[in-house]
């Protein structure tokens, strides 16, 4: 997922910094999802198209346009005058689960070193490892279908076999790896 937006930031910040200011600068705000075009070539061509379709036209604020059916730019007029003409405001992937995913891969890194230390001594009484984590982090936030952003991530599993992240009202497992 990191690579998708990475490689979409790159184009973006190529393509913007084409294009110098000459009076007036605007914010953009992006709203993409997966899949994203296999080829940059044809991707910054697209992005260049729209950038210059914003710009012949008669301005209305804020206005939208559509690059490819994966991704969108809004335009709003900056108030002053920068450098480049664009410059990104807004990243909306409508792939990610936000700030939440974040947090719950960190906490189970953490978590994940934190009791791999703990059985170190025990290690070897049994054949097999799970940890059971209760997401008190999701709780009631997150749709059951952002967890599957999970397998995105390199999710260590330490000294164990398996980690099992458990609905703390259910009971029942949201996610394993």
């Amino acid at each position: 997922m990191e690579q998708a937006a990475i490689k979409i930031h790159q184009v973006l910040e190529n393509c913007f910094n084409s294009i110098d200011s000459d009076g007036k600068s605007y914010f953009v705000a992006i709203d993409y999802r997966r899949p994203i075009s296999k080829k940059t070539k044809i991707l910054k061509k697209d992005i260049n198209n729209t950038l210059n379709r914003f710009l012949k036209k008669q301005k209305f604020f804020p206005e939208k346009y559509t690059v490819n059916k994966n991704i969108s730019l809004q335009f709003l007029e900056a108030t002053k005058i920068y450098k480049n003409k664009f410059l990104l405001g807004i990243n909306h992937d409508f792939d990610s689960g936000g700030w939440l995913i974040e947090l719950l891969v960190e906490n189970t890194s953490f978590c994940v070193v934190e009791k791999s230390e703990k059985i170190k001594m025990y290690k070897s009484n049994y054949k097999d490892w799970w940890l059971l984590l209760v997401d008190h982090i999701g709780l009631n936030m997150m749709a059951r279908e952002d967890y599957s952003e999970l397998k995105y991530y390199s999710l260590e599993r330490g000294s164990f076999n398996k980690v099992l992240i458990i609905d703390p009202i259910s009971l029942k497992e949201i996610f394993s790896y």
